[in-house]
């Protein structure tokens, strides 16, 4: 399988591969806290009827996005994860995606915003998420990327999701629990469930 959607979307926001000394800063914004061996941030919004009247080509009703954080066995570098779910319009059927992201880096010449670029394995696509100098929402940038329903693969039923008015979402930073419901390893979601 091709890894053509990370690629895109590391390439999009500019992620290097190295680490430099002072992204321990940028990681504790986005991850809220110091990080750990393995650390979760939740970001999600509902958007209310009064938005999608303003929005009507939104096709989003609701969104999370959890980001994990690890260290490399190997490498001693963290590694980022993410798994995103999505609601839309007239269903009330969960749509959920993940994959890798790239390094943080701070956008200086952009403003100060930290990104991560995150892809989905067989060019299925991925994200930008950029956090502002509030440390309380992200910026979630989506071009096409792949989805299906919780639990069936993408091959099975995925569609792309993204374009015209479903391109830039801010989600806010919330309680880690409200993402336990993206996982599908029971064990880690339970664990989720009981973090602050």
């Amino acid at each position: 399988m091709k890894r053509a959607g990370i690629g895109l979307a590391l390439a999009l926001f500019a992620v290097g591969p190295a680490f430099a000394a002072d992204d321990g800063d940028m990681i504790v914004r986005l991850m809220g806290k110091p990080p750990g061996p393995k650390t979760y941030a939740c970001f999600s919004r509902a958007y209310d009827a009064a938005h999608l009247a303003a929005h009507p080509v939104q096709k989003a009703t609701s969104m999370k996005v959890l980001v994990k954080m690890e260290n490399d066995a190997e490498t001693r570098q963290p590694t980022f994860r993410f798994v995103m779910g999505v609601t839309k319009r007239a269903s009330k059927t969960l749509l959920t995606t993940g994959g890798d992201c790239g390094q943080v880096r701070d956008g200086k010449e952009e403003g100060p915003v930290t990104r991560l670029g995150c892809g989905v394995d067989c060019d299925g696509g991925g994200l930008g998420i950029a956090m502002g100098e509030d440390n309380r929402s992200i910026r979630v940038s989506i071009a096409r990327i792949r989805v299906s329903p919780k639990g069936v693969s993408a091959e099975e039923a995925g569609a792309d999701f993204g374009g015209d008015d479903d391109e830039l979402f801010r989600l806010d930073r919330t309680a880690i629990a409200d993402c336990a419901s993206l996982l599908e390893d029971r064990k880690e979601a339970a664990a989720l469930r009981h973090m602050k």
